[in-house]
């Protein structure tokens, strides 16, 4: 490159590195204009080759490892991990810190407040905050937790729902975590009430999900806000994380109870049903059995195909049951059983499905037989056909 191009980028590098490439800074001036007068040249704090990561690591005792593929909602990416080799000593000097020192619980607060809003983040930041609950004891123990549970940040609150759950294993702080976790559900607050929804979400209400069911029934107030709709996917997401976590019966017992009241219960209740129809197992175990849901299993199918909003995701689920049918004699048992079943009442719902498994480009779709004799029996104005 022609020599003038070369000093002009040099010159437009120091520029922008603003002083970060030099290695110390002039001594301080005597306030008339004259440096370095007796002064001495001071380290540049900014200095951008100051310390390399190596010597960090080094200091730590941490070394850093191989690189990692990992994959996480359908994109892949490279980490290198560091691999700290003096185990739990953070955890030791922060215990002793937080007690003995009041005002850094403020300044880590306000550091893990602008925490990014990434899982492997949020969960080990949570952990630390929910010991530190029990580190500092006393009445106000949680208010650490509170301030985050109230921040605009998602993060923040994920954060705080996480740490609600590990206070709650100590003895001492559980009574004053479902406490506070009542009191924030009945708030005005929607970022209160979402942090009581990720709350039920978490460990802690994967172990208790009776309490847990009964603090999401009323965390969303039916308005169409934005901070109401915060709470309304935070409410979604825990209710059907709690029934796929083993807890099947018990959430498809509350949810049906919603579902025969008004207002905002059944709305709930409603709004979440098909979702949890991927649960092949669970329902066709029901269906066949004529276990203790069947009939409420079929009553709630009826009135998700009838309302607009739900039918498309309950249709989906359910010709998803006739493709797996071929998996499994189960299976094909209980989709028969419920297609016989809704063939005894052919609303609208009920027809459109019928159709769209009729028209289905899959040949072995389980039920067509069914759907196709329904349909038929419908435009003569016969009886459904009946299961034998």
């Amino acid at each position: 490159l022609d020599h003038r191009v070369i000093r002009e980028e040099a010159e437009r590098l120091l520029e922008v590195a603003e002083g970060r490439l030099d290695s110390v800074l002039p001594p301080p001036g005597d306030g008339t204009g004259d440096q370095g007068k007796g002064g001495q040249p001071r380290p540049n704090p900014h200095y951008v080759f100051r310390r390399s990561l190596e010597d960090l690591l080094r200091s730590v005792r941490a070394q850093c490892a191989p690189k990692e593929i990992r994959a996480a909602s359908g994109y892949t990416f490279a980490v290198e991990p560091v691999r700290f080799t003096r185990q739990r000593q953070a955890e030791t000097v922060l215990r002793y810190v937080w007690r003995e020192y009041g005002r850094l619980s403020e300044v880590l607060t306000s550091w893990m407040d602008t925490v990014r809003n990434e899982t492997e983040l949020t969960q080990p930041v949570g952990r630390v905050m929910g010991m530190a609950a029990g580190w500092g004891g006393g009445r106000r123990a949680l208010r650490h937790i509170g301030t985050l549970a109230e921040s605009e940040h998602r993060s923040s609150r994920i954060i705080a729902a996480h740490a609600m759950g590990v206070a709650a294993k100590d003895p001492v702080l559980a009574t004053e975590v479902k406490y506070r976790l009542r009191n924030w559900s009945g708030a005005q607050s929607h970022q209160l009430r979402s942090t009581v929804a990720y709350t039920c979400g978490t460990d802690f209400g994967l172990s208790r999900p009776d309490l847990a069911m009964r603090l999401l029934r009323g965390l969303h107030h039916g308005l169409d806000d934005e901070g109401e709709r915060v709470v309304r996917r935070a409410v979604d997401s825990a209710l059907v994380g709690l029934f796929n976590s083993g807890s099947q019966a018990l959430v498809f017992r509350y949810l049906a109870a919603w579902a025969d009241r008004e207002g905002p219960d059944a709305e709930l209740a409603l709004r979440n049903f098909p979702r949890l129809l991927t649960d092949v197992s669970w329902f066709g175990e029901q269906l066949v059995s004529e276990g203790e849901f069947a009939q409420r299993i079929v009553d709630l199918v009826h009135r998700s195909l009838d309302d607009d909003d739900t039918f498309p995701t309950t249709a989906g689920h359910l010709i998803t049951w006739c493709r797996m049918a071929s998996w499994g004699e189960q299976q094909k048992e209980a989709v028969e059983t419920l297609l016989t079943a809704l063939a005894q009442d052919m609303r609208h719902g009920v027809f459109r499905l019928f159709v769209l498994i009729d028209r289905h480009e899959d040949t072995d779709l389980a039920g067509r037989d069914i759907a196709r004799q329904a349909l038929n029996a419908w435009r003569q104005g016969e009886p459904a056909p009946r299961s034998a």
